[in-house]
């Protein structure tokens, strides 16, 4: 997927690629390698950005498994892939590391690019011998581990100039999705178009189950459990705690509901100004994919987790801002995607150029509550006879547009 980004980005970016590539060149000139016949019996898959886009690539990996059950499939991600892939049997092996270009800050710092440490991964994703590698991410860097990496075919995304390090190359439209530019890498190797190509994740009852019993969700019949995932690693793409907390004390005002918050690894969201009791989730990705697997709903950002919720096949209402619905949108479940239609600077890369992010500060309480209050109805969880959205809610304050 090509996509417009920054000056200053592209230029990064480059840079960062041609010292990739001076890496690469004399190795792919002093060993080519050869295409391998037959189905492959090894394969890896390039997704070393963010959990998103980890979750968003996991209907390649269910297809990858599907057509290759016998096959030995590794991700080459951080570290929290572990968590998610290989619980869900969809990779064997999670190779993880952490790229400085994929940070969020301070990513071309040089004291972050350790020399050694990145030979060091080259020469063991040598030795692994892979018969197929794929990348669907438009990024020269990605190319270049892809040919580093030595495999027998090298099936990747189109990527201008990175195109020379792929044996077969992808073209997708500019606006594709990222679980779709996935499909599209797939679709080559297959050969036709795979047909578990929707994210999609599990987690074990027994980890659900001890969840459960560790969070007290146990329910009385009727009884909904209601998650808040108020954080988001870029703090533009966070709505206000304070209307997460309107939405949910309005939902625990009209509907039996318990109510979970998730809070993020630094403690974020934990002191959500709630009047309702909840329970608090601070807990590995693992627990708080149980969490969500035992949730009727999530309310949440744009964010690694809302995908998480979203694959786990558990309805979410999901806040948009700076990012393109169409690029990154849920994929997995039932959804409903709230966000300003028109807004001229989106998507901005998570660089807000005004005091503060009005893509999201300008969405409403009572446009989250329509959409909780619609995938309820949905799905069927709402008491005989409650209306779509009960007055005391239409009587919440509104955001200024």
């Amino acid at each position: 997927m090509i996509r417009t980004i920054a000056p200053h980005r592209r230029v990064a970016a480059a840079i960062g690629g041609a010292c990739l590539a001076m890496l690469a060149l004399p190795l792919l000139l002093a060993n080519r390698v050869r295409r391998s016949a037959g189905a492959p019996r090894r394969i890896l898959v390039l997704e070393p950005w963010g959990i998103g886009d980890l979750v968003l690539a996991t209907g390649a990996l269910r297809a990858l498994r599907a057509r290759y059950a016998d096959a030995h499939i590794a991700v080459l991600a951080k570290s929290y892939a572990r968590a998610l892939v290989v619980s869900s049997e969809m990779a064997d092996e999670v190779i993880a590391y952490d790229f400085p270009w994929t940070a969020f800050r301070h990513k071309y710092r040089p004291s972050r690019y350790k020399v050694f440490e990145l030979w060091s991964l080259v020469r063991s994703l040598r030795r692994a011998r892979y018969d197929l590698v794929l990348n669907a991410r438009a990024d020269v860097r990605n190319n270049v581990l892809g040919a580093l990496a030595g495999g027998g075919r090298f099936v990747s995304l189109t990527c201008g100039l990175g195109d020379f390090f792929a044996t077969d190359v992808v073209k997708v439209g500019g606006e594709s999705h990222r679980s779709d530019d996935w499909r599209a890498v797939v679709e080559r190797v297959l050969g036709t178009a795979p047909t578990a190509g929707t994210p999609r994740l599990t987690v074990s009852d027994t980890l659900r189950e001890e969840m459960v019993a560790a969070l007290g969700l146990e329910r009385r019949v009727g009884q909904l459990v209601i998650g808040v995932h108020p954080g988001a690693r870029i703090a533009v793409r966070r709505w206000p705690l304070e209307r997460f907390a309107a939405v949910a004390d309005s939902l625990s005002e009209c509907l039996d509901v318990r109510l979970v918050v998730f809070a993020e690894p630094d403690g974020y969201g934990a002191d959500i100004p709630l009047r309702s009791p909840f329970v608090v989730v601070q807990r590995s990705l693992a627990h708080m994919a149980a969490a969500f697997s035992a949730c009727d709903l999530v309310i949440c950002n744009d964010s690694g987790p809302m995908h998480i919720a979203n694959a786990l096949g558990v309805p979410v209402a999901a806040l948009f801002g700076p990012t393109k619905l169409e690029w990154f949108g849920p994929r997995g479940g039932p959804s409903r995607v709230v966000r300003i239609e028109q807004v001229e600077c989106r998507p901005c890369f998570d660089v807000c150029s005004f005091p503060e992010p009005h893509c999201m500060t300008r969405l409403s309480e009572q446009q989250v509550l329509e959409a909780v209050y619609e995938l309820l109805a949905e799905r069927g969880l709402l008491p005989s006879g409650t209306a779509a959205l009960p007055a005391s809610a239409r009587m919440l304050p509104i955001a200024r547009h």
